[in-house]
Formats: structure tokens, sequence, C-alpha cells
């Protein structure tokens, strides 16, 4: 069991990385914790929806849609500038990602104005 369990979210890192470090071979896969954080965003949860797209950011660094998702749930918190940021990364990681393409358009208007 992670020592961490009723830590809180903002402390979701930490705990995967003294978990990873307990055990190298403990994993959680992208589109279960992808799920998760959606499942909290549903909920109207979006700081502990925030602290788990983080989380997926760290464990899985090169995966476009983790910027994105971390993107969605830091626009719908009002965080323009770093929602901004991430799409902007995930589309460094993958050019096609048309979901960040439209996302930008609608926050860069919106920031302009």
């Amino acid at each position: 069991m992670i020592s961490g369990v009723k830590q809180g979210f903002d402390k979701a890192i930490p705990i995967w990385q003294e978990a990873k470090k307990n055990d190298p071979n403990f994993n959680l896969s992208e589109e279960e914790v992808n799920a998760w954080g959606y499942q909290l965003m549903g909920a109207k949860k979006l700081a502990e929806a925030i602290a788990v797209f983080k989380l997926n950011v760290a464990m899985y660094p090169e995966g476009f849609n983790t910027y994105d998702s971390l993107a969605e749930a830091q626009a719908a918190a009002g965080d323009k500038e770093s929602a901004i940021a991430n799409y902007r990364k995930s589309l460094e990681l993958n050019s096609a990602n048309e979901n960040a393409v439209q996302w930008l358009k609608k926050l860069e208007t919106k920031t302009v104005q």
C-alpha cells in the first residue's frame, strides 16, 4: 500500500515517486490515469483533476495527450496561461493534435480581447 493515500491530490507526484522507488515495476497506465482525471473533472473537482493530470505528465512526459488533458482541465479552471502553454507542448509532441489547435484558437482569441 502506498503510504500517501490520505495525503491529498497535491502530493500525487511525490507519492508516485516514492512508490516507484520502492518498487521499480510499479506502474499506472497513461490511459487509466487520464480516465481518473476526467472522472474528477466530471465531478467538478478541477484542482484534483489538475493534480492527477500533472501526475500523468510526470509519468509520461513524451505523451502529447497528457499535456492536452492537463491543458483542458486548466482551461476549465480559468488558468488560460497554463492551458495555452500545455496545449503548445502537446502540439510540439504531436503537430497533428487538432484538439490542441482548436483550443489554442479559442484561448488565444479570448486572451487578446
